[in-house]
């Protein structure tokens, strides 16, 4: 009976480990935390979820403001 849960644990537990961290990354990218949840799948899901990290098009970020340079001082 312990062997079957010991089992079962080591499936579904680096899933459940990874979840938090892979929604993090997901929203960071700009797409749904609901990606994160493809870790959850044993043994395949981090595969997946790398998949659609490299197919999904991310959302474009607005270009970063120009840096302003200081006015020189003239003495």
């Amino acid at each position: 009976m312990s062997d079957t849960l010991l089992l079962s644990l080591s499936w579904v537990l680096p899933g459940i480990l990874t979840f938090w961290p892979a929604r993090r990354i997901f929203l960071r990218a700009g797409l749904p935390g609901g990606y994160g949840a493809l870790v959850l799948i044993p043994q395949i899901g981090i595969l997946l979820a790398l998949v659609v990290l490299v197919a999904k098009r991310w959302p474009t970020m607005p270009p970063a403001p120009p840096v302003r340079q200081p006015k020189q001082r003239v003495v």
